[in-house]
Formats: structure tokens, C-alpha cells, sequence
């Protein structure tokens, strides 16, 4: 048997980049799933990133370092879930 060896290439930025990771969570602090959560860049309010939390509210973006976010949730329903400040870097 001869190994295979496989070429992979990854971009430099997957390397430097950053993420931001979080869980959509009801008011109790159960996981919601399937929520839209979009990534503002902050202050500029400008949409960065929109993703879907999976079946246990999980949830990652990539985003640019030494720049500041704001995420915004909608359930399936499409009612606001819940915000976070103006704050959120990645790391």
C-alpha cells in the first residue's frame, strides 16, 4: 500500500484571523437553535456577517482584528432574540 499524501492549502488568513463565538440563549438561559444572528461592525453599523446558530445555539463569525462588533439575534419566528453591546471583539 503507497501513503497518499494530500496538499492543503489554507489562507493566510485563516492563520491570523479572528472569531467571534457565542450561543443563542432564551431568558431562562436554555440554547436557542436556528437563530439568525447578525455581526455589525461597530459603530458603523454596517452588517460584518450574518450566520445561523445550530441545534445548540452555537454560532462563530470571522472578523477583522483591532475592530469592535455588535451581534443582533432573531429565533426562527423572526422576533429579536436579544443584542449585545457594542463591544465584542475577536479573539
Amino acid at each position: 500500500m503507497v501513503p497518499v499524501l494530500f496538499k492543503i492549502r489554507i489562507p493566510r488568513l485563516a492563520a491570523v484571523g479572528y472569531v467571534l463565538r457565542g450561543v443563542t440563549r432564551d431568558g431562562a438561559g436554555a440554547p436557542l437553535p436556528t437563530c439568525t444572528v447578525d455581526v455589525f461592525s461597530w459603530p458603523s453599523k454596517v452588517v460584518h456577517a450574518s450566520v445561523v446558530s445550530d441545534g445548540a445555539g452555537a454560532y462563530s463569525v470571522n472578523v477583522a482584528p483591532g475592530r469592535t462588533y455588535r451581534s443582533v439575534s432573531y429565533n426562527a419566528n423572526d422576533t429579536l432574540a436579544g443584542s449585545s453591546a457594542g463591544n465584542l471583539v475577536g479573539v
